[in-house]
């Protein structure tokens, strides 16, 4: 994630690799590559879906296993519990390659 600015900022995936280190290398220089801005690993997991939301408030939030309705569940109980507002980002399958990014839709 793309931490400068709560405005523009972007959430990088990098899935499918052959390791751990390869996809969060990758995802983190890509990241890197957008000039003057903070970069951070925010979620990571192996062979496992990643469900990624943004929260009224500007936050990211992530939470990886198998089943996404616990995921989903476990991310909303989270806004709740904070009094925020929060919407799906994407779902990340970690089996499958992709290298993209995501601008957080309100």
């Amino acid at each position: 994630v793309a931490t400068s600015a709560l405005k523009g900022r972007r959430i990088h995936v990098a899935s499918g690799r052959l390791d751990a280190k390869m996809a969060i290398d990758d995802a983190l220089a890509n990241c890197k590559s957008e000039q003057g801005v903070d970069c951070k690993r925010l979620q990571w997991g192996g062979n496992t879906k990643i469900v990624v939301m943004a929260s009224s408030n500007g936050e990211i939030i992530a939470n990886s296993g198998d089943y996404l309705p616990p995921l989903i569940a476990s991310l909303e109980a989270y806004c709740k519990a904070q009094n925020f507002t929060c919407s799906l980002q994407t779902v990340v399958d970690s089996r499958v390659e992709e290298t993209s990014f995501y601008a957080p839709q309100p």
